[in-house]
């Protein structure tokens, strides 16, 4: 599940860069810092 969910992000990320331009890093670490978070709930409950 967790890999399709990475994969659909990817999509995401790549339409919106060939749409817009690059992301700003500022939003790229945000997006890391939530992710890895997301990652860790998820640890807890046992995905």
């Amino acid at each position: 599940m967790r890999q399709i969910q990475m994969d659909n992000l990817d999509d995401l990320i790549t339409d919106y860069v060939s749409r817009h331009g690059p992301l700003p890093q500022e939003a790229l670490d945000k997006a890391e810092k939530a992710w890895s978070e997301l990652e860790a709930k998820w640890a807890e409950e046992g995905f």
